[in-house]
């Protein structure tokens, strides 16, 4: 039997089966109730779009994986599926990060294979393929996050190494305290309809598990999603903060992204998560979570968070 073949994904016509796709991997269909806890029994047809979003992200409904994969698109990110007689059986989604100071990075932000192909060679030959991408492209290296032990033992088969752990953080936000005064900092509130990109020569300290341009396309259309999802939630906020000669820019939303100048980081980014978590505070968020590799956790602990979890961070050269 002739196998998969590997092709860009069409976004006009292919929308319909990559939902269905991703929603072969859902064992058990439950409703959610408004704090997010799990619900009672259901199917596909009943949930909310938010309800679907909460089964695993924007790829079990039709209008999410719509404006997610407009999204991928804007970051200059790829889309590749495997068809087998005209089906989809495959899909893997890479973003690349062609700038300072992770020059030549290809990502793979996600990967799903249909239950009744696995283990049949199809995840390889998409990740054969996305990193032929990537060297046409330039890339140095490719990166996954790996959540689990199935995905962790894949990737080490096609000679990924782990480089990392990606570590997960929360803080619970209580009231304002006098350790929260930061005079000395100033805060410029910035348009995300006027930045369409990253801010140049800044590093993503937080948040750093994606591209920079991927992160950045994703929050500029976060009020969309919202309103998909029908969330009254605020959009995330971006700001620039400026102490003298140190700059950042941070998000106030319930996840920290931070970008920071190519200055001495050392004695602002303490200072820089405090703003956030004050400017997160404004727009309602009751609980802050954050992304770091381990050369942060240290700082993250002294200003309140606690680690949660860890996913491991691995890479190919090419």
């Amino acid at each position: 039997m002739t196998g998969p073949t590997i092709e860009a994904v069409n976004p006009e016509t292919d929308i319909e089966a990559l939902v269905s796709l991703n929603c072969r991997e859902i064992a058990e269909w439950h409703h959610y109730t408004k704090d997010g806890t799990r619900g009672a029994p259901s199917t596909w047809k009943e949930l909310s779009t938010w309800e679907r979003w909460r089964h695993g992200g924007p790829w079990l409904d039709f209008n999410l994986l719509s404006l997610h994969l407009r999204i991928l698109e804007e970051a200059g990110g790829t889309v590749l599926v495997a068809r087998q007689k005209g089906e989809i059986i495959g899909e893997l989604e890479v973003v690349y990060d062609m700038g300072s100071p992770e020059r030549g990075r290809a990502h793979i932000v996600w990967m799903v294979v249909d239950p009744a192909w696995q283990r049949k060679g199809v995840g390889t030959l998409l990740v054969k393929h996305a990193r032929e991408l990537a060297t046409n492209l330039g890339c140095q290296y490719v990166t996954v996050s790996s959540q689990d032990q199935d995905s962790y033992s894949f990737y080490k088969s096609l000679n990924f190494q782990k480089m990392n752990r990606l570590l997960f953080f929360s803080k619970e936000l209580g009231n304002e305290t006098a350790s929260m005064r930061i005079d000395d900092v100033q805060m410029l509130p910035l348009e995300w309809k006027q930045r369409p990109r990253p801010p140049l020569g800044f590093k993503l300290v937080f948040g750093n598990n994606y591209t920079p341009s991927y992160t950045w396309a994703y929050l500029r259309h976060m009020g969309k999603l919202y309103e998909l999802m029908d969330l009254d939630k605020p959009s995330p906020k971006l700001w620039l903060l400026r102490q003298k000669e140190t700059e950042a820019v941070t998000v106030a939303h319930n996840f920290v992204r931070l970008w920071h100048s190519p200055q001495d980081a050392s004695d602002f980014l303490a200072t820089a998560l405090r703003v956030t978590e004050k400017l997160s505070r404004r727009i309602g968020v009751s609980q802050l979570n954050a992304y770091s590799f381990p050369s942060h956790q240290r700082l993250l602990e002294a200003v309140g968070f606690t680690l949660q979890g860890e996913e491991a961070y691995l890479s190919i050269p090419l």
